[in-house]
């Protein structure tokens, strides 16, 4: 924030750039009307019947040229530099001795000097002044004493004359001096109000910014409170529904367990079943083995059978070369040969039921097998599905952790919630 120096810095560079831009007009129209006066006043000089230029006129336009060079090339490039303002007070000062010069030194023509006086004021540096006084003062004494023709008029001058003049300048430059104070105070005056208007502008805008930023946090903190409100409403929800969950989650969790203990009886039954079905293999297996022993037995039956039938028909034989004798002995022979008929008949019979059992035996055992592959097959399913539940059980009870821990999470979360609420209501009634 600017202070009033800086405020009051700011209103003499403004100033002495308006008063530069004044001189730069002013300089300008010095030398211009310097050589107009000149050319009206002296155009020509005479000598007998011949005429030239006025020896006027090459001073204002060559001693005016100088004299209004340097100041104007100053005000153009260092328009704020103090060194400007003294060049500006020594060229005006000697361009209005130009013009008392050419003028004849008439009285009229000195009121220009005070005019410039005047005008070198609006720099509001007393300074000036004293250099402009001291330029005109020592013109004034150098051309009285010997030329002062050019500066009063007349051919001779007293020395007081000088004097005299010096102390209407004094005079004048007493009052400009003082209004060059007042308006200096005038100045600082206004710039101490522009800063105090500058302060009271700062605080009005710090208290409009402290305004809206209090209606920004009591908009916030609404907003706060209304979140935390509704936050504390999901939480509620999210409460009830993780102890919900829980409660779910363990009758699951007895489900599995109950599951998973059935599983293990089917899996008994099962296994039990296998060695009931591995155990029926063996006894068929075994069975199928009496069966064979029979086949034997009854193909040494049919072959003892056809010996016999053999031997009684030798017997036949022998009876019928007997005649009367050998009767008996064939009623024996046929007795037996029918005999070893019915036999073989018998033991046909019971090769063919033996085979039938046989195959009925082997279809037995087949199925059995089979029905061994399938409860081992059951078993490893079953083992499989007893694994499974194991694992799910496992997850049910991690499952069942985590939901706890969300819901004393929740639990916190919803007493936070309440906490914040109330400190946001707290904060609104500040």
């Amino acid at each position: 924030m600017k202070s009033y120096v800086d405020f009051l810095e700011e209103s003499k560079k403004s100033s002495t750039l308006r008063t530069s831009k004044l001189f730069s007009y002013l300089i300008l129209f010095q030398w211009i009307a310097v050589i107009t006066f000149a050319i009206i006043i002296t155009p020509k000089t005479w000598k007998g019947a011949e005429s030239s230029i006025h020896i006027h006129i090459w001073l204002a336009i060559v001693l005016g040229t100088i004299t209004s060079a340097l100041p104007l090339f100053l005000l153009w490039k260092k328009p704020l530099e103090p060194i400007t303002k003294h060049v500006v007070a020594i060229s005006v000062m000697v361009m209005a001795g130009i013009f008392i010069h050419i003028t004849g030194g008439r009285i009229e023509s000195h009121f220009h000097l005070f005019g410039v006086l005047a005008v070198l004021s609006f720099y509001r540096d007393w300074k000036v002044l004293i250099t402009a006084t001291l330029v005109t003062s020592v013109d004034h004494f150098v051309r009285g004493i010997w030329f002062p023709i050019s500066v009063y008029g007349v051919e001779a001058s007293s020395p007081y004359r000088v004097i005299e003049h010096a102390l209407h300048v004094v005079f004048q430059d007493t009052f400009l001096i003082l209004g060059i104070s007042h308006s200096l105070k005038e100045m600082t005056k206004i710039a101490k109000q522009q800063a105090e208007n500058q302060s009271l502008i700062q605080e009005n805008l710090e208290t409009e910014v402290l305004l809206k930023q209090q209606a920004k946090r009591e908009q916030s903190l609404h907003k706060v409170s209304k979140n935390s409100l509704e936050l504390t409403d999901v939480i509620q929800i999210i409460h009830t529904q993780s102890k919900e969950l829980n409660t779910q989650i363990s009758q699951l969790k007895e489900a599995a367990g109950e599951g998973e203990s059935n599983m293990e009886n089917s899996l008994a039954q099962i296994k039990n079943l296998s060695e009931i079905t591995n155990q029926s293999s063996v006894s068929f297996q075994n069975l199928s083995q009496s069966t064979g022993k029979i086949k034997e037995i009854t193909n040494n039956i049919n072959e003892l059978a056809d010996k016999t039938n053999l031997l009684a028909l030798n017997a036949t034989i022998e009876a019928a070369r007997a005649g009367e004798h050998g009767k008996g002995f064939a009623i024996v022979a046929h007795e037996v040969k029918e005999l070893a008929n019915q036999t073989k008949k018998f033991t046909t019979e019971i090769q063919e039921a033996s085979n039938t059992f046989t195959e009925g035996i082997r279809t037995n055992e087949a199925l059995i097998n089979t029905g061994c592959q399938n409860a081992e097959t059951g078993f490893s399913a079953s083992k499989e599905s007893q694994d499974a539940f194991h694992e799910l059980f496992e997850e049910l009870h991690l499952m069942a952790d985590k939901v706890s821990n969300i819901t004393s999470t929740t639990d916190e979360l919803f007493s936070k919630s309440q906490l914040i609420s109330k400190e946001a209501d707290f904060l609104r009634g500040l």
